[in-house]
Order: structure tokens, then C-alpha cells, then sequence
């Protein structure tokens, strides 16, 4: 009932994050039921899966047969493989079979897409590292378990494994408490500065920020990245959110720099996508997917929303120790027909507004 009413409202589909709580928990049927309301308004699907490791293809296989069951398109978010078994092609399980999967189901006529995004590091909470038993408590109860004489021990042990990644790990954000000083060092960096094991600083940052600590974990394949960035069904996604300088942090640097890194990077430099292929993947392939008619291409009666750069010149300067600076290249910003960046700077307008999906019942 909350699905149909927030499609009803003008949502453009439903979110599944498997992954994480409480998402972790819904069964097949609960799954089916959102589904299937989606599918019912001429919705879609979007999910992320439960596992991006060596369970990836379980996951995709498990999302595809949900779509296929319900008749709802699926949009397979951020699609990447984590752990150096499943990457770069050299074992069963990553991202190139991913792929395939993806391309059987679209060739069978199920409508099926996916987005990336273009860095080698993830993002997320550090409740992702911890057991699910942890982790699907949710950040309140993960803290006082971590402050637990009786529990440190037990969730210390079920960190402890030789792949811990430790060194791969950065603190991006920590809300408050003693603790905030790691922001931007490793897990491993950190531990050592104050002489104790990283399973157990990852505890004490739990037990002293219950508002949730984020994480910057460098764990993909560039050439993974690329394969999924080539692929016609992947749109650009950032998975960031608004950012500002004064917001203080190491937040991953795509929240500023995706766009243009893909059009630097991956186009000027590395010709890994064409110049209007990877325009489309910003534009008119994503407003498609959102139900949004009108916008992301260029024709008469569209909305103007115009990005106007310098192919030469655009790039991201955006860093994981420098996250907090703005892409260059870019010279005018049009929303809806109005001027809100001019010559690279502010103009003060603010005409965006909240979009609502023109998709209709089915």
C-alpha cells in the first residue's frame, strides 16, 4: 500500500537495498508483493543486490527472476564485483558474467538495465564490514553491542580473518566522538597510531559514533570498471549525494567528480566510451529509465536542461585526501531554461524543483 501510494505521488519506481537493513531481511514473497505494484503503475525496480563478492551471480540471478516473475523492469544498481576472486575477468563470478546474465534476460525480453559508477573504491557504512548478525541490528544496536564486555570479543572474532581489509579501508566520516581524528587515514594506518588491532578500533569507532561511521573501501578492478562503463545497458550513476566544502570529511570524491571524470578519463583519455555515447549514459538514458519524457535530450518542446563544457578541458579534481573540489571544464549550466552557472560561476538561480515520473498505469 505505501509502494502504490508513493507511485501514485509521482515516484518513478521502487528501491530494493538488499544488502543492507532491513532490506536484508525480506523474504521472496514481501520482495514479490512491492514488485508487483511497481509493475502494475508501469514502475521499475531498482535494487541492490545482497552480495557483490562471491555471491554476485546468486544475487543477480535472484533480482532477475524477481523482475521475470513480476513482469517489473530492473534496474541492477552500481553493478561491480567485490574480492579479488570474483574481479578482472580471472574467475568464475565477476562482473563480465554478471554482465552476460544481464544481456540473457534482456535478449529473453525482460527489461533489464544497470548503472555504474567510475572509480576503482566504494562507499558505505562501516556496519557493511561487520557480520550480518551485527550489521542487521542496524547502527543503534551495532553500537552497544561494540560497547559490550560480554559481545566485543565475539564480533572481534568474526572480523578476524585474513582478508580483512584493513589497509584497503579509509575512514571517510566520523559524526562524533573521540575518534574523529582518523577521518582519511586506513583502518590499519589508524590501529597502528594507537597501538591496538583494527578489528578492535573498528568496535571503538562503532561504540563512539552511533550516528554510523562511512568508509571509502578501494576494492575494484580498473579493468572491471571499464568493462561495466562499456557496456550499452550501464548508465552513469554517481551513488553520491549534494556535497559542500564545509561539510568537513573525506566523503568519496565521486559526489563531485563523476561526470566529469568519466568525460576526462574515460573518453578523452582512455577512449574507453565515445564522446556521445557517454552523453547518453548522463542523459537521455537514465530520464528514460526515471519515466521523464521531456528531459535529457536534445529536441524542440524538451526541458532545457543544458550542460554546456569544453571536451578538451573538462576533468575531476576530486581526490580521495581532497575530495571537497569541483570539476573544471565546465562553463554554463541551463535548469529548465534558466542560467545557474555562467563563465564557471554561481548565478543564484535556483529553478529546479522535485520531478515527477510521466509513466503511466499499465
Amino acid at each position: 500500500a505505501q509502494v502504490a501510494a508513493a507511485l501514485d505521488a509521482g515516484a518513478s519506481g521502487v528501491s530494493l537495498g538488499l544488502r543492507y537493513p532491513p532490506g536484508a531481511s525480506a523474504d521472496a514473497l514481501e520482495l514479490a508483493a512491492v514488485c508487483a505494484e511497481a509493475a502494475r503503475r508501469g514502475a521499475f525496480c531498482s535494487a541492490h543486490i545482497r552480495d557483490e563478492g562471491a555471491g554476485l551471480l546468486g544475487s543477480i540471478r535472484e533480482v532477475l527472476a524477481l523482475a521475470r516473475d513480476c513482469r517489473v523492469a530492473l534496474q541492477v544498481s552500481h553493478l561491480k564485483a567485490m574480492g579479488r576472486a570474483q574481479q578482472g575477468g580471472r574467475a568464475q563470478g565477476g562482473v563480465l558474467q554478471a554482465l552476460a546474465l544481464l544481456d540473457e534476460a534482456r535478449a529473453a525480453g525482460q527489461d533489464v538495465a544497470a548503472d555504474a559508477y567510475p572509480y576503482e573504491a566504494t562507499s558505505t557504512t562501516l556496519l557493511a564490514l561487520l557480520p550480518r548478525w551485527v550489521s542487521d541490528a542496524g547502527p543503534k544496536a551495532a553500537a552497544a553491542m561494540a560497547r559490550d564486555p560480554a559481545l566485543r570479543p565475539q564480533v572481534s572474532t568474526a572480523l578476524a580473518h585474513d582478508d580483512f581489509p584493513a589497509a584497503a579501508v579509509e575512514v571517510a566520516h566520523v559524526p562524533a566522538g573521540p575518534l574523529r581524528w582518523t577521518e582519511g587515514l586506513s583502518l590499519a594506518d589508524a590501529a597502528r597510531r594507537l597501538d591496538r588491532d583494527p578489528m578492535v578500533l573498528v568496535l571503538d569507532l562503532l561504540a563512539t559514533s552511533p550516528g554510523g561511521v562511512q568508509i571509502v573501501h578501494h576494492a575494484l578492478d580498473p579493468a572491471d570498471v571499464r568493462a561495466v562503463l562499456a557496456h550499452p545497458a550501464v548508465a552513469v550513476a554517481s551513488d553520491g549525494w549534494v556535497q559542500h566544502p564545509s561539510a568537513g570529511g573525506r566523503p568519496h570524491p565521486r559526489s563531485y567528480g563523476t561526470f566529469a571524470r568519466v568525460l576526462g578519463r574515460f573518453v578523452r583519455e582512455e577512449a574507453v566510451l565515445t564522446l556521445e555515447d557517454a552523453v547518453r549514459k548522463m542523459t537521455g538514458l537514465p530520464a528514460a529509465r526515471l519515466g521523464f519524457d521531456d528531459r535529457g535530450v536534445l529536441r524542440p518542446g524538451a526541458v532545457a536542461d543544458l550542460v554546456v563544457f569544453d571536451p578538451a578541458r573538462i576533468r575531476d579534481t576530486a581526490t580521495y585526501r581532497d575530495p571537497h573540489r569541483f570539476a573544471e571544464g565546465v562553463e554554463h549550466v541551463f535548469v529548465a531554461g534558466r542560467p545557474v552557472l555562467g563563465g564557471g560561476a554561481l548565478t543564484g538561480a535556483r529553478p529546479g524543483r522535485v520531478l515527477r515520473s510521466t509513466r503511466t498505469a499499465t
